[in-house]
């Protein structure tokens, strides 16, 4: 019987990757291959990842967001009494420091978990935070309350999940396999390529001092170019980033593909050094899609802003 080898699984679960797979599916080959390199913290990254987070501490960035709070609730002041259906409770009322708390979603579920999701509607809160989502309005009455979640936003995550797969793999093609990996062995090569552009370039897992370290992101342009990005020139670009997101929901067709784009945006944002390189080529594909979306009043105005923020950082 043939020994298995790292390589011989990192190309397996390359070409499931390319054939767009369920992570299912080939699950037990990842774990076969953190396993197989030894390296504690690769492992336990991919644990957590594929069967749930239990400490909100241990959650990597992609894994937390910024939601709003829906609440069915009904206000009795004992003469008046008024009912609010999927009311969006207004946070601000708290304070900005307690707003932005109760604002943030813990997504700990299992990557498999999330892969299966159809339909979701949102995640039930905490006594924590209903008690302080009690206190907005007097005398009311919480029926029911969820923090909001779309499945676009699961997808990115999702895609976060098998862009650091992506990443990790190729730096240790770059640095324990000497180039050796076969991706000639794949017959849809070009979806693999598909697959690295326009999900989410998550970085490389910090794997510490161990065997296998990776400090920067594979640049898959293969340009170097990082720039630190200033608080002025990053504002500019997040508001560019808001109004492609709230133009791109009235998108059908294009509303996944620019998502996508916006994800591999702000995850550069969130580095200490930003590749421009990947900002811009996500910002032109962005706006090659926009200009194609023909209706939409709102659209010329962004096309407008992210010429104007290619003109800052190219």
């Amino acid at each position: 019987m043939e020994k298995l080898s790292v390589r011989g699984m990192i190309e397996s679960i390359l070409q499931d990757m390319a054939e767009n797979r369920s992570v299912d599916s080939y699950v037990l080959k990842i774990q076969m291959v953190s396993k197989m390199l030894r390296n504690e913290k690769l492992s336990s990254w991919i644990d957590k990842e594929l069967n749930g987070y239990e400490d909100i501490k241990e959650l990597p960035p992609y894994r937390v967001l910024k939601t709003q709070i829906i609440a069915n609730l009904i206000i009795d002041h004992g003469i008046n009494c008024a009912t609010f259906t999927n009311h969006e409770m207004p946070l601000y009322a708290l304070g900005t420091e307690k707003a932005d708390e109760l604002s943030i979603l813990y997504i700990k579920d299992s990557i498999i978990k999330l892969c299966k999701l159809t339909e979701l509607k949102g995640y039930s809160l905490n006594d924590y935070e209903k008690y302080w989502l009690s206190t907005i309005y007097e005398h009311s009455n919480i029926l029911s309350a969820y923090k909001s979640v779309s499945l676009p936003n699961i997808d990115i995550i999702i895609h976060k999940f098998k862009s650091t797969l992506l990443d990790i793999f190729m730096e240790l093609n770059d640095t324990l396999f000497n180039d050796e990996i076969d991706f000639d062995l794949m017959t849809k090569r070009n979806d693999i390529e598909k697959i690295v552009n326009q999900t989410i370039n998550a970085g490389i897992v910090n794997m510490g001092n161990g065997t296998i370290s990776a400090n920067e992101s594979t640049n898959i342009g293969g340009q170097n170019n990082s720039v630190v990005i200033n608080n002025e020139m990053k504002g500019e670009i997040e508001k560019v980033v808001a109004q492609i997101k709230e133009v791109a929901e009235s998108f059908e067709d294009e509303k996944e593909e620019v998502l996508n784009e916006l994800a591999r945006i702000i995850t550069q944002l969130d580095k200490p050094t930003p590749k421009t390189s990947i900002i811009s080529s996500a910002l032109e594909t962005i706006n090659g899609m926009l200009i194609g979306v023909a209706g939409n009043m709102a659209t010329p105005v962004v096309i407008e802003g992210i010429k104007h923020v290619l003109g800052l950082i190219k």
